[in-house]
């Protein structure tokens, strides 16, 4: 307890030297306020994965320094990061790196973290899928797109204060419990300090914003949530495939759809960066759900309406967290509420488009 304890506050210090070193500095890691994606005002850092992945680093080697019988798979767990994590750093600085470099790197990490850890999908439960895993390489090819995928992920909702660290701590929590229920201590260790890390800085993150994760922060937790959630299952036949897919299925879902209404419906760049995503809607509506005589409500900062936002979508990572800590074992039941958050979110997106389609489509396009 006093390392997690202790890693809490070592991120929480070292978020606070980054805010203070890029107030000066911000040519090196600002994230400025135009943008089809920015819903703050003002120049930001955006090097906060930075202090996540220092205390992370941290806790690992005091934990390989102080363990009694000394293993190294902890550390070879923070090798699996270092790749995804350099390029997300350097695209944060430089703001010159494409999302295809990116990927790539972040498939190095799953394909480190596969050969050194086993971290490979067996099964997905799925008759086809099912037969096509018994070749070893389909095995590497999906649990790399699988990993890659999540990661990405992330940093797709990474929108908004507080919202991809907060899904990221869900999703890691869940991970936890089913990993105390089975006794899994490496799972049990890794998903603490994570957690610790990332509250440490989400601290300084939300509500007022005063740091961002950054593309570097963002792949890391996507890779950590995803890369865990797959070795939880790995080690443990008993623990559903759905389990996995479940405690990441809201940036997962986010991506698929993005992917959807960008490419499908649409036919445009499904990479390309835009201001309809879920959370960027919910801002939006969250602006205009008073009414304008209310002066005093609209003359409010930024940063309220963001963290208001945000703090309403912390809902559905929770809403996939809690079946799949309940219902960890039963695939059945795993997929019913997969489908089930599925279709809810399009609901709910539908609502937002059509709701109020002159203030909050105007508004879109005019940030945009």
């Amino acid at each position: 307890m006093l390392l997690q304890i202790g890693t809490l506050l070592t991120s929480f210090l070292l978020t606070f030297l980054i805010v203070k070193y890029a107030h000066w500095h911000l040519h090196l890691s600002s994230d400025q306020e135009h943008g089809p994606q920015k819903l703050h005002s003002g120049s930001i850092p955006r090097i906060g994965g930075l202090s996540i992945y220092l205390s992370l680093l941290i806790a690992v080697i005091t934990q390989s320094l102080f363990e009694k019988n000394p293993s190294n798979e902890y550390l070879i767990f923070f090798v699996c990061t270092i790749p995804c994590f350099v390029i997300g750093i350097r695209e944060d600085i430089t703001k010159k790196v494409g999302v295809k470099l990116r990927l790539v790197f972040t498939a190095i990490s799953a394909l480190i973290g596969i050969y050194f850890l086993d971290g490979l999908i067996y099964s997905v439960d799925l008759p086809i899928l099912d037969d096509l895993l018994k070749m070893q390489w389909f095995g590497y090819l999906l649990t790399v797109f699988a990993i890659t995928g999540i990661s990405n992920a992330y940093n797709i909702i990474d929108g908004l204060n507080g919202l991809a660290g907060m899904v990221g701590i869900v999703s890691l929590l869940a991970i936890y419990y089913v990993a105390y229920l089975f006794g899994d201590n490496y799972i049990l260790f890794l998903a603490q300090i994570l957690i610790a890390s990332i509250l440490g800085f989400l601290l300084w993150n939300y509500p007022k914003g005063k740091i961002f994760l950054g593309d570097a922060g963002a792949y890391l937790i996507g890779f950590c949530s995803g890369f865990l959630s797959l070795l939880l299952v790995d080690r443990h036949a008993e623990i559903s495939p759905w389990f996995a897919l479940l405690v990441n299925f809201y940036p997962i879902f986010e991506t698929l759809y993005s992917i959807f209404r960008r490419k499908i419906s649409k036919n445009q760049d499904p990479t390309a960066p835009d201001a309809q995503h879920f959370h960027s809607l919910v801002y939006f509506w969250m602006k205009h759900r008073t009414p304008k005589s209310n002066d005093k409500d609209h003359k409010l900062p930024l940063w309220v309406k963001n963290a208001q936002a945000s703090t309403i979508l912390w809902v559905l990572p929770i809403l996939c967290a809690i079946p799949a800590v309940l219902f960890f074992d039963n695939s059945f039941v795993l997929k019913s509420f997969t489908f089930l958050f599925a279709f809810t979110y399009i609901l709910i997106y539908r609502f937002l488009i059509t709701s109020n389609p002159s203030a909050v489509i105007a508004e879109v396009t005019s940030e945009a």
